[in-house]
């Protein structure tokens, strides 16, 4: 399945390990709320192929029965706190559930009830916030570690966004700025979506091409670290086969052809958790 358009990351890992280095990978998935066939076969692909997987669930609609699954797969499904109810507060073009459009009291309010009902039934785990669809205002990042959540996942800011489509294109050498964030809360994002929302199925590899080729270039040029996880996008409850196929193909692919290394995810957050003195972004 994986097949030309992905000729330019292999050249671009050529360079990686040309220089000695190996990129790392991470796998989050959103919208889990209880225990279904899908979430099963997403669990026997984390087991056959030997990664974990950062599960965003969340709390207000949490079904009981998730509880004990998550706690029997813990080696392969890590929970993470994805936002409260899951609910759009914004535009039908630009939803989110905590963005800038929604009064920063209730949205304050709904971040502690998902952390209070997280850590109910994960007081173990370091509570990482997963904004549904991916969008987070400023001024709610801020707020998350008074709220006392650990960490936070979404999608990249728009300066990594904008600065991966460029040097995806166009592999320049200029003087590297260090972009990454500076924030007092550590952050690990999802940077490539594995689904085309537009058609309800598989992205089109040359858009998998490109995302993976920006990030790359992003961590070799020392714009961001080189062991930054660059992390895959799922959503287990909507997907069709061609999705089940990329997921899978593009892990064997990361492993076998790029030289990648899936990190574990429990490990990824260990620096989160509340005896351990953290840095303000250095998650490995």
């Amino acid at each position: 399945m994986i097949g030309a358009q992905l000729r330019g990351v292999k050249d671009e890992i050529a360079r990686w390990r040309a220089i000695g280095q190996r990129p790392t990978f991470w796998i989050r998935d959103d919208d889990a709320d209880a225990v279904c066939a899908e979430l099963e076969r997403l669990t026997a692909i984390a087991i056959r192929h030997n990664v974990s997987v950062g599960l965003a669930f969340v709390p207000g609609l949490l079904v009981a029965d998730l509880v004990p699954f998550l706690r029997r797969q813990a080696d392969k499904l890590y929970p993470m706190c994805h936002g409260w109810k899951h609910v759009n507060h914004g535009s039908p073009d630009n939803p989110s559930e905590f963005g800038s459009t929604r009064p920063q009291p209730a949205a304050r309010l709904d971040a502690q009830r998902a952390l209070e009902t997280f850590r109910h039934h994960f007081p173990e785990v370091p509570a990482i916030f997963v904004p549904p669809f991916n969008r987070i205002a400023p001024e709610m990042i801020d707020a998350l570690t008074g709220i006392g959540f650990a960490g936070l996942s979404a999608a990249p800011r728009p300066l990594e966004r904008r600065m991966a489509r460029l040097i995806g294109r166009l592999d320049w050498a200029v003087p590297s700025l260090n972009i990454a964030s500076r924030g007092s809360l550590p952050r690990v994002d999802a940077h490539v979506d594995l689904i085309d929302w537009r058609t309800g199925s598989a992205r089109d590899l040359n858009g998998i091409a490109d995302a993976l080729l920006g990030q790359l270039r992003l961590r070799r040029r020392a714009f961001l670290p080189a062991r930054a996880p660059i992390g895959l996008l799922t959503h287990h409850r909507v997907h069709d086969e061609p999705i089940w196929r990329l997921l899978e193909a593009l892990i064997v692919f990361v492993k076998d052809e790029l030289g990648g290394e899936f990190v574990d995810v429990d490990r990824m957050f260990h620096a989160c958790r509340p005896e351990t003195s953290i840095g303000s972004h250095a998650l490995p």
